[in-house]
């Protein structure tokens, strides 16, 4: 649908009509308050990634990366965009791109120091597993977890899927084009920190 979409706008760039399109990755919350509208799904990854829902148990998460972007860059580059009639039939990635996105190892080691931090978790272990040893672990646990639990583990076939990629998406001319109109990326690692401070403020 969004190939479609892009094609419909690309049509009407080639008829005069002065559009952009722009290609967040993963968008979280602003990179200084980590303030967002709705908690989704990078909220629900981090959740996982702290080890509370699975008693410390993780998949082997290798070298896959996880790509976020701070609504405030999106929103800063869309703007950017929006004012310089030049921009017309651009396609901007915004996104930390290959060298800036973090490895899930990374964001786990930052997601279970937070977690500990607000009192989310006490001190779990963390053992990484074999996927197919991961889900049979927690599926003989399961039956022993909460009703609430259970139904969040039912969901993780989905986000390991996801998660176990490596995501990169290419930004190198997209940030060359918005670093000249004043508009340059945040480090992500104070990003995902701010993001889940909010977080916790607002669960309190």
């Amino acid at each position: 649908s969004k190939a479609a979409a892009e094609v419909k706008i690309q049509e009407a760039v080639e008829q005069g009509f002065p559009a952009t399109v722009h290609r967040p990755s993963m968008v979280v919350g602003d990179s200084n308050s980590g303030a967002v509208v709705h908690f989704q799904i990078f909220y629900f990854i981090c959740d996982f990634l702290s080890g509370k829902r699975t008693m410390g148990l993780y998949p082997k998460l290798g070298q896959a990366t996880l790509d976020v972007v701070p609504n405030d860059f999106v929103a800063k580059a869309v703007v950017a965009a929006a004012e310089d009639a030049s921009t017309a039939g651009d396609i901007f990635h915004l996104c930390s791109g290959p060298d800036a996105a973090l490895r899930l190892f990374e964001l786990r080691e930052i997601v279970r120091s937070k977690f500990k931090q607000a009192g989310k978790t006490g001190w779990l272990p963390k053992i990484d597993l074999s996927r197919e040893n991961f889900s049979r672990v927690l599926n003989a646990v399961a039956r022993f977890l909460s009703e609430r639990d259970r139904r969040a583990i039912g969901t993780l076939p989905i986000y390991l899927d996801y998660l176990t990629g490596i995501q990169q998406f290419g930004n190198t001319e997209s940030l060359r084009k918005l670093g000249e109109r004043g508009v340059t990326p945040s480090d992500n690692a104070k990003v995902v920190e701010n993001a889940l401070n909010y977080y916790f403020e607002q669960k309190k």
